[in-house]
């Protein structure tokens, strides 16, 4: 039976038997294996940046001196620690006085990207390029700092988005961290911020954070990498849920596809099942040769989907780099594992119900047309809808699941209704109907299940529309709306008298 399978299955794809189908599982694995790269390189995108804007993964902050053990715990784990004392005063260049956040840091601190101390032996400093504007600074002046007076040895240019505002009013000064404790300035009153960065292993850095959580101090503030505030998270949530209900509808789509295909296709086998039964064929051996070549047609057709999906995005990526810069691709495993599993759910919740009713096809339909046993039809039909969830399941995020399913099963309650109505509104017409519209109606009352679950699949996709529309609509104005009306857009910073 294996050989035949392969066999058949070879042939009928050679012949192009089953070229929609092959077409329709294609667009349902390549629109999701494509959907979930973009996603998951998106999210990888913006927590790199944002590694790189912070120059660690994790930070530790606090207001009081933090225990040295936990610096040595991240050591003995691989990972690189960052240090730096942080506290605003007043910087002197003969008799000019500038307020200015100064930043002691140590060899591993991420600051270091940007500039180098010549020799940390001696007293040096550098400034952001704004300060060193303002005082006039040139490389190897002395300036003043408390009880210390350093050379200026370089003029960081490197601008962080992430404290752009606060560099205006106190610009900052960095020294060796060495450096800080003889200044003379660190007293009860000099607010100072006390801070450890982490950049490693991801696994490692997550275990430290664990850990750091079961120990906070109420002075401590731990901010991670792919943290972010609650406006930009909920945004973010919307775009997110906007590409998984895409998902969702391009697999819909694709679902309608596999169904008027499949519809034409088993049809077809009809003879063909007839012929085997009427020669003693048993159930068990139907059953094997012909759902195996529709197997086998669902994971081949999801492999090269889920290949073109991948592909298509590779190709695409240098314009996507052109939107969000350092634009990279993910690990496509993810993407793998949904593309296929869901493309091959899919092509057998709308395929299942119809197989099985065609492998209940008697030997009598080699002479004549004869009505198609029904056994087990409601259970297929159930089967369909379980893996239906589950593939819901597989694309929605975990918190919206159950309030996206039980949506779109109270829609598709509220279409199967509205199916029944047309459908007896219709089959009361054709008792006084004639001619052409009589034989359309006696057409549609053949398969009335099947019709009725078109109507609620046409239905689906429509209502999945248009909820990405209201989504796209909520994605566009969450900013602008979350504003009052009259918000200021202008802000002047540090005016002078």
């Amino acid at each position: 039976m294996r050989s035949l399978t392969w066999r058949w299955f070879w042939r009928s794809t050679i012949r192009g038997e089953y070229l929609w189908l092959w077409l329709a599982v294609i667009l349902a694995s390549a629109s999701v294996a494509f959907m979930s790269q973009l996603s998951q390189s998106v999210r990888a995108t913006m927590i790199a940046e944002t590694v790189s804007n912070m120059g660690a993964q994790l930070i530790l902050r606090s207001t009081q001196p933090i225990p040295v053990r936990w610096a040595e715990q991240a050591r003995a784990a691989q990972i690189q620690v960052g240090e730096l004392i942080q506290f605003n005063t007043m910087i002197a260049q003969g008799d000019d006085f500038q307020l200015v956040s100064l930043r002691a840091i140590s060899a591993d601190h991420p600051d270091h990207r940007w500039f180098r101390f010549s020799d940390k032996s001696q007293p040096q400093v550098v400034v952001d390029q704004p300060l060193a504007s303002k005082l006039k600074l040139t490389l190897g002046q002395p300036l003043t700092l408390g009880k210390q007076v350093f050379e200026l040895v370089g003029i960081n240019t490197h601008e962080d988005p992430l404290t752009l505002i606060a560099n205006q009013i106190a610009p900052p000064v960095f020294i060796p961290i060495g450096w800080v404790e003889g200044l003379g300035l660190m007293s009860a009153g000099s607010r100072i911020s006390h801070e450890l960065t982490f950049l490693g292993e991801t696994e490692a850095v997550e275990q430290l954070y664990r850990d750091l959580q079961a120990h906070l101090s109420p002075s401590w503030q731990l901010i991670r990498a792919d943290q972010r505030d609650t406006d930009l998270e909920t945004t973010l949530t919307t775009a997110w849920l906007f590409l998984d209900i895409t998902s969702l509808t391009s697999l819909l789509i694709a679902g309608l596809a596999i169904l008027l295909a499949s519809r034409f296709y088993l049809q077809r086998w009809l003879q063909t099942l007839a012929l085997l039964r009427a020669l003693g064929v048993q159930q068990k051996q139907l059953i094997w040769v012909f759902s195996g070549q529709l197997l086998l047609l669902s994971v081949f057709a999801s492999l090269l989907g889920m290949v073109l999906g991948l592909v298509l995005l590779s190709v695409l990526s240098p314009l996507l780099a052109n939107w969000l810069g350092n634009f990279t691709l993910a690990p496509p495993w993810q993407a793998i594992y949904e593309s296929l599993v869901s493309a091959i759910l899919m092509f057998w919740v709308f395929t299942l119900p119809i197989f099985w009713q065609m492998m209940q096809t008697r030997p009598q339909q080699l002479f004549r047309q004869v009505a198609q046993l029904r056994r087990h039809y409601v259970l297929a039909w159930s089967v369909s809808g379980v893996l239906l969830l589950a593939v819901m399941a597989l694309l929605l995020p975990a918190g919206l699941r159950l309030p996206v399913m039980l949506g779109i099963a109270l829609v598709a309650g509220v279409l199967w209704g509205t199916a029944w109505l047309l459908q007896w509104g219709l089959f009361r017409l054709q008792a006084v109907s004639s001619g052409w519209l009589r034989l359309v109606i006696a057409n549609l009352k053949y398969d009335r299940v099947s019709l009725m679950l078109q109507f609620v699949a046409f239905g689906l996709v429509l209502y999945l529309l248009l909820v990405l529309t209201l989504v796209h609509l909520k994605l566009v104005n969450h900013w602008q709306a979350s504003l009052d009306h009259n918000s200021p857009n202008v802000f002047v910073i540090n005016i002078q008298p």
